[in-house]
C-alpha cells in the first residue's frame, strides 16, 4: 500500500480503492494468512495515512470468526516485529468508536 498513493490533484483514490477492495468487497475470499498480510501492510502504512483504514481493519477483524480469529491473532503476533495485534488495536486505531466495536 505504501507505493500506491491517493492523488488529490487528479481525484484518483487508488490506495483507498485497493484497501476497500481487499478489506471490504473481497474479504470473504481472503484466507486468514492473506488477512494478516493486509493488516500488516495497513500497519506499516500507518492507519492515519488513509481515513478509511481504521474501518477496514475493523471489518477484517469482525469478519474473521471462531478458530480463524485465534489463528489471525497468533499469526499477527508471530511475525517477529513489533506490529502485533495489541499494537494494532490499542495504539494504531485512534478512534474509540472503531476500537470498541
Amino acid at each position: 500500500f505504501y507505493k500506491i498513493k491517493d492523488h488529490r490533484s487528479f481525484k484518483h483514490q487508488h490506495r483507498t480503492q485497493l484497501i476497500e477492495l481487499l478489506a471490504l468487497e473481497k474479504i470473504s475470499q481472503l484466507t486468514v494468512h492473506s488477512r494478516v498480510i493486509v493488516l500488516h501492510a495497513l500497519q506499516i502504512m500507518k492507519l492515519p495515512a488513509n481515513m478509511r483504514a481504521e474501518h477496514c481493519v475493523r471489518n477484517i477483524i469482525l469478519s474473521t470468526k471462531q478458530d480463524d480469529l485465534s489463528e489471525l491473532k497468533t499469526l499477527m503476533d508471530a511475525k517477529g516485529d513489533y506490529f502485533c495485534m495489541n499494537k494494532l488495536i490499542y495504539d494504531d486505531i485512534k478512534s474509540e468508536i472503531v476500537r470498541n466495536e
